[in-house]
């Protein structure tokens, strides 16, 4: 029998090499998947993730601990991007795959790491630590996992893909919002497709911020 191209299944070759005895605590393993679902983070955003009620000395060589084995490493910095920024290993990356059967397409290295850090800023924003109900969709999460984790048009892997999109909902009524950020022109063919994009979606306005 013939499979269609939506019903094979491809397999990744696991890479996983232990490089210390010392196991993960849940507090890392919230590090390493905030990491592939946001792809870069500052350490004070990763002592909200994970060690919120740490010392910052404590947080610190929790952090250096994880570079140190090989897990995360910090990013250089750029023109637009003057802190540190952390983003994830293939070690990594390995790990989180321990706890995902959902995944169709492996990767998890940023694109632009100033780009993805303004993007991560610019969707969670005051949001995130907010009691409103919420749901992020981010753009490692659309254009990594299967479609059928969000709702229909979301993830478009022939066209173009979103920075993120927040889902707000308010007992049986949702409303989401998506996000562009653009730190250098593109071509208009580009934003032609971006504007396409959201018309399809209908019902989901987008905010766009770019530089200078």
């Amino acid at each position: 029998m013939r499979l269609k191209q939506s019903q094979i299944t491809s397999f990744r070759k696991r890479n996983y090499k232990r490089r210390t005895t010392r196991k993960l605590s849940p507090s890392d393993i919230q590090v390493l998947d905030f990491l592939w679902t946001l792809k870069v983070a500052s350490p004070q955003v990763l002592k909200l993730v994970a060690y919120a009620n740490k010392s910052d000395w404590w947080v610190y060589k929790a952090i250096r601990q994880l570079i140190a084995e090989k897990y995360i490493v910090p990013l250089p910095r750029g023109k637009y991007l003057n802190q540190e920024v952390l983003t994830l290993t293939e070690l990594g990356f390995e790990v989180v795959l321990m706890d995902r059967d959902d995944i169709k397409e492996y990767r998890y290295k940023p694109h632009a790491p100033a780009h993805d850090y303004f993007a991560t800023c610019l969707q969670l924003g005051d949001l995130w630590l907010s009691n409103c109900s919420k749901v992020f969709f981010t753009e490692q999460m659309l254009a990594s996992l299967r479609s059928n984790n969000f709702p229909k048009g979301y993830a478009n892997p022939e066209g173009h893909m979103p920075d993120g999109i927040t889902q707000l909902r308010n007992g049986l009524k949702a409303i989401s919002v998506g996000y562009e950020v653009d730190l250098n022109l593109k071509e208009n063919d580009r934003y032609i497709e971006t504007i396409r994009y959201y018309e399809a979606l209908k019902d989901v306005p987008f905010t766009t911020v770019t530089s200078g």
